[in-house]
C-alpha cells in the first residue's frame, strides 16, 4: 500500500516555487487584458478621421491618434534609431524634428532607412526645404515618458541614438518652443515617408493567455510530481 511520507524541505520548496509560477501565470492574464484593451483603442482610434494636430490638448491621450500637420522639416538635426531591422536588412529609423505652423515643435518618425556601407557613412534621406503638409499617427511610449536619451552616443550631426527621448528635443534643436510629447509616424502619402515597418503592439493579447497557460501548467505539473515522491510504497507490501 501507498503510504505518505512528509519532507518539510521538499513542500517548502515546492511552496515557493508553486507561488512564484502562480504570480507568473497571474501577471501575463493580466497582461493579456491591458493587451486587449490596448488593441481595442488601436482599431478605434484608426478608424477615426485624421484631426488637425492642434485639436488634441496636453490633456488628451495622444497615442495612436490620427493627424495632420503643417510645418517645416529641421535639416540641421537628424536622428537615427539605432539597431532597427526590416527583411532581414539592418538599417536605422530616421526621426526628424517638425516645427509646425502652431510654433510648436514635433518629432516625426519617417521610418526605416538601410545601412550603409560602413556605420561612419550614414544614409541621409530626402529633405525639404519647404514647408510640408504631413498625415500619420501619433505614437507615445506605453511604458514611461519618451526622450531622446543623452547625446553622447555620437559627436555632430547626424546623430545616432539608441532610446527615443523626447522631453530632451528641445535641448538637441536648440530651441526652447513647446514640445509634442509624442512621435508621428507617417503616412504613405506623406512627403518624405521612408520604409513604415513599425510594429503597433508587440505582443497579442492570445500570447500572453498562452503564456499564462503555460505557467498555470508547469504549477499543476509541479504540484502533481512533489505528491507523487511524497507517497512511497510501504515495506510490507
Amino acid at each position: 500500500m501507498l503510504k505518505f511520507s512528509w519532507n518539510w524541505k521538499l513542500a517548502l520548496f515546492v511552496a515557493c516555487l508553486l507561488v512564484i509560477l502562480l504570480r507568473l501565470g497571474f501577471w501575463q492574464l493580466d497582461r493579456e487584458e491591458e493587451k486587449a484593451a490596448l488593441q481595442s483603442l488601436l482599431n478605434e482610434r484608426l478608424a477615426q478621421p485624421t484631426e488637425p494636430l492642434d485639436t488634441f490638448s496636453d490633456e488628451v491621450d495622444l497615442l495612436y491618434r490620427q493627424v495632420e500637420v503643417t510645418g517645416k522639416f529641421d535639416n540641421q538635426h537628424l536622428f537615427f534609431l539605432d539597431n532597427r531591422v526590416s527583411k532581414g536588412q539592418v538599417g536605422f529609423e530616421v526621426l526628424q524634428p517638425l516645427l509646425a505652423s502652431t510654433g510648436d515643435w514635433l518629432l516625426v518618425n519617417r521610418g526605416f532607412i538601410p545601412q550603409g556601407p560602413t556605420r561612419q557613412e550614414l544614409p541621409i534621406p530626402m529633405l525639404f526645404d519647404e514647408e510640408v503638409r504631413l498625415q500619420g499617427y501619433l505614437y507615445t511610449s506605453l511604458s514611461e515618458t519618451m526622450t531622446l536619451g543623452d547625446i553622447t552616443p555620437t559627436p555632430g550631426w547626424p546623430k545616432i541614438i539608441q532610446v527615443v527621448k523626447i522631453d530632451q528635443l528641445s535641448i538637441l534643436s536648440e530651441n526652447t518652443n513647446q514640445v509634442i510629447n509624442a512621435e508621428l509616424r507617417l503616412a504613405d502619402q506623406s512627403p518624405g515617408v521612408l520604409e513604415r515597418n513599425w510594429t503597433l503592439i508587440n505582443t497579442t493579447p492570445e500570447k500572453h493567455f498562452g503564456y499564462a497557460m503555460q505557467w498555470f501548467s508547469m504549477a499543476i505539473a509541479l504540484v502533481a510530481l512533489s505528491l507523487w515522491q511524497s507517497f512511497k510504497k510501504s515495506d510490507n507490501e
